[in-house]
């Protein structure tokens, strides 16, 4: 069913590239890279971003208002995940702000560390998944949690992209993007490392 649909959105977004106009965009181009497209057909030229990791972790784990909890992700639980390596583990950590003393998203993250070893001040760990509920830190330097469904769709660009119901889902290249929107704004948000298997 996965690849199925994996088909579908690639047909979707090859439609998409024949038919789509010029767009500039206004995002940090360190962690954006673009692949133009040229419809000889037509002569339409279409950028399409794709994004670098949405959160650099050495630098989010040295956040003054950070505080998290941390456990490690049963294999049972994985499936969903993207696994790198065999001898690895993904672990995750709740993300709260000491401040307020609210929890403000989720992170999981893949590690080739024995679970006994594996530490919050580890730095070799890969980013799998992040689901944020709150504004206190923001993606690619610029998305959030609380940002108008405009600025959203701004950002996504002429990625491939569709809504359902409330639900925004884009694709990002090497990433996934699922939003819900309340109100026009949204109201919570997942990233996801795509396997590439």
């Amino acid at each position: 069913m996965l690849k199925k649909m994996r088909h579908i959105i690639n047909i979707l977004i090859l439609i998409i590239l024949l038919s789509c106009q010029i767009r500039t965009d206004k995002i940090d181009n360190n962690m954006i890279h673009s692949d133009t497209k040229t419809n000889s057909d037509t002569l339409d030229t279409v950028t399409i971003k794709k994004l670098g990791i949405p959160i650099n972790l050495i630098e989010i784990k040295k956040l003054d208002f950070l505080t998290v909890t941390s456990g490690v992700i049963p294999i049972s639980k994985t499936d969903k995940l993207c696994r790198l390596d065999t001898t690895g583990f993904f672990g995750e950590y709740t993300l709260i702000n000491k401040n307020t003393n609210k929890i403000f998203g989720n992170l999981k993250v893949f590690t080739t560390d024995k679970p006994e070893n594996w530490r919050f001040d580890n730095n070799n760990e890969i980013f799998s998944v992040i689901e944020l509920i709150g504004k206190d830190i923001s993606l690619w330097g610029e998305l959030t949690v609380g940002q108008t469904e405009s600025d959203l769709k701004e950002f996504i660009g002429q990625n491939f992209h569709y809504k359902k119901g409330q639900t925004i889902y884009a694709d990002f290249g090497d990433y996934d993007g699922t939003f819900w929107i309340n109100n026009g704004v949204i109201e919570k948000l997942e990233i996801r490392k795509i396997c590439n298997n």
